[in-house]
């Protein structure tokens, strides 16, 4: 599995912009695992591909979270207009790039 987390926005707006990849079949199989379980906990084949309303304001960002399973897909979103298993992939996401774990 693959996933790609982009963010852009925030007051530097899309010079902020960042694209973490993140290859589950080759990280350590611990982060791996939290990943998979993110992933399956957000039941992202059952979200639409848009959940974005309207233009975010400054300081916030505008997600694309593309997800590659053998079938890819690509979701769009606020953090904020999102359920809640979906923030906590999108925090898990951002704590393991901070870490230094994506790739």
């Amino acid at each position: 599995m693959k996933l790609r987390l982009e963010s852009v926005g925030g007051f530097a707006g899309k010079a902020g912009a960042e694209v973490t990849p993140f290859d589950l079949d080759s990280m350590e199989a611990g982060a791996a695992a939290t990943l998979r379980q993110k992933v399956a906990a957000a039941r992202l084949d059952q979200l639409p591909d848009d959940l974005r309303k309207g233009p975010p304001d400054p300081p916030y960002f505008e997600y694309r979270l593309h997800v590659d399973n053998g079938k890819s897909r690509t979701l769009r979103f606020h953090l904020a207009t999102v359920p809640a298993p979906l923030r906590e992939l999108v925090e898990t996401l951002e704590g393991f790039r901070d870490r230094g774990l994506a790739g």
